[in-house]
């Protein structure tokens, strides 16, 4: 089944907002129907689709298309082939959700610290909204953004997905760009308070741009002065605050920046991908874990093409497991890592369980190809290693 929230031209009768929004953006918007364990509905953009349960007003989905379609309007196609490549997807959290209702999140539920560490706190305390591949937000901040009782006045659908195509989408000399931007603004004294404290612009390139990208498309991002709300929202405060940080992001998503013609492989890395090989079934257990210290740094990307939800672990050193995330069904999951480290997949909490599969980055031990069912991609030399789980891709 599908729900139109758009008329042709002339068409006659009452509009509701999203009808209203789909005619403003003089395209059409359709959410469609699908059925998955917890995604009810979607809507696509340049072949990255926006998901969200049943309890999500069609109007959010149409909301977010808005705000997704400007973001990727001005995008080589090299970027959105990589975007697709990689599956990534924007997904909403109702407004009676928290995020790890999200599948992608679900193993995080009530675990304290979260992602980040953070002492006593979950990550549903911490945040309605992520970025990565499945970047997200929160339904209320979608439909009335100024009344969002925890981001008021933040647009955190573009916040979010900037990084997913700072990370996943833009190439090296783009990426080189915006970690310049990042550090002469702050080396020029920008985003940082009298106190000596920065706002989260000033953090690290990677907030600088997913900030700076709220403050470009109309909002605006943590103040460095919250009484005087400087710089002021939109694009005309942050023109006048850090003009060559307004500068990078026109050049960027109007396409215009010269890093997009230098010829390098789409993704943050630009790394060349190489196939994922199977080691021999010889090596034993005590071989499978990482070697002590970092090599070259390199992605892990694991594509779930099976019927569940799939866990990755990495395996230090000393062979201890560490949960590290879960890719649900039909969706990608990417984790930076080092040549050398020990990586681990399956759809079970035991790593002895047979139908696990292990993965090494940096070795290339047999010539062989890959079994059926755990074809792979990877931007450096890696290899698998046990019995492959079907339907599971790294990359």
């Amino acid at each position: 089944p599908v729900v139109r929230l758009s008329r042709a031209r002339g068409a006659r009768g009452s509009m509701g907002e999203a009808e209203r929004l789909a005619r403003r953006l003089k395209c059409e918007r359709t959410v469609r129907r699908m059925r998955h364990p917890f995604f009810s509905k979607e809507v696509w953009v340049r072949g990255v689709p926006i998901r969200a349960a049943a309890c999500v007003e069609d109007s959010a989905l149409a909301v977010a298309a808005d705000r997704l379609s400007r973001q990727l309007a001005g995008m080589p196609p090299s970027v959105i082939h990589r975007l697709r490549d990689l599956s990534a997807a924007v997904h909403v959290i109702g407004r009676a959700q928290v995020t790890s209702d999200l599948p992608e999140h679900a193993h995080m539920r009530g675990i304290e610290g979260g992602y980040t560490g953070e002492a006593g706190v979950t990550v549903d305390q911490r945040t309605r909204g992520m970025g990565g591949l499945q970047s997200s937000c929160g339904e209320e901040n979608l439909l009335n953004i100024e009344e969002d009782p925890t981001y008021g006045g933040r647009d955190i659908l573009t916040h979010e997905f900037s990084h997913a195509l700072m990370d996943y989408g833009f190439p090296p000399a783009v990426v080189d760009a915006i970690r310049a931007a990042h550090a002469g603004a702050v080396a020029d004294g920008l985003w940082t308070r009298a106190d000596g404290s920065r706002a989260y612009a000033g953090s690290n390139a990677s907030e600088y741009w997913a900030e700076l990208s709220m403050w470009y498309w109309g909002t605006h991002g943590e103040f460095v002065d919250p009484q005087a709300r400087r710089p002021a929202p939109g694009p005309g405060g942050l023109a006048e605050y850090d003009p060559r940080g307004f500068s990078l992001l026109a050049s960027v998503y109007s396409g215009a920046h010269p890093g997009f013609l230098a010829g390098a492989p789409a993704g943050a890395a630009g790394r060349p991908r190489k196939v994922l090989r199977p080691l021999p079934t010889s090596v034993p257990p005590a071989a499978r874990r990482s070697v002590e210290g970092d090599g070259e740094p390199c992605d892990l990307i694991l594509r779930n093409g099976g019927p569940g939800a799939v866990f990755l672990w990495w395996v230090d050193h000393r062979g201890h497991p560490h949960a590290y995330g879960v890719a649900a069904a039909g969706n990608a999951l990417s984790q930076g890592t080092f040549v050398g480290h020990v990586w681990c997949v399956g759809p079970l909490g035991d790593l002895s369980a047979p139908v696990m599969t292990w993965l090494r980055e940096g070795v290339n031990a047999e010539a062989a190809p890959a079994p059926a069912g755990a074809h792979a991609d990877a931007p450096a030399p890696a290899a698998l290693a046990g019995a492959p789980t079907p339907g599971v891709h790294a990359g």
